[in-house]
């Protein structure tokens, strides 16, 4: 942990295509010596394929002047999926099975 503590943001950003969140912070960064095994990124990583394939990514990088900044990229859910959900769930409401 940074000595005095820190700042995290979160930015959202979305096209027609991807959707991307990034968690950025002003901590000490990748050079700290305190890194870990790298087994947590890796899993998230291994995750994002298995349900998006190839259009999903994780990508860590240095935040300038210090911190890290990681961002989560995958596809956009198309907007007749909410929809759909929604009517499903109207559907479960309206027959009282829930």
């Amino acid at each position: 942990p940074k000595p005095g503590g820190g700042t995290i943001w979160i930015l959202t950003r979305s096209d027609d295509n991807r959707v991307a969140v990034t968690v950025a912070d002003d901590g000490q960064g990748l050079n700290s010596g305190t890194g870990g095994t790298g087994i947590g990124l890796a899993n998230v990583r291994e995750r994002l394929r298995l349900v998006f394939g190839h259009a999903a990514m994780l990508t860590v990088a240095a935040n300038f002047p210090s911190g890290v900044a990681a961002t989560i990229t995958v596809p956009a859910v198309p907007a007749a999926a909410p929809a759909a959900a929604r009517e499903a769930s109207k559907d479960t409401q309206e027959h009282g099975n829930a």
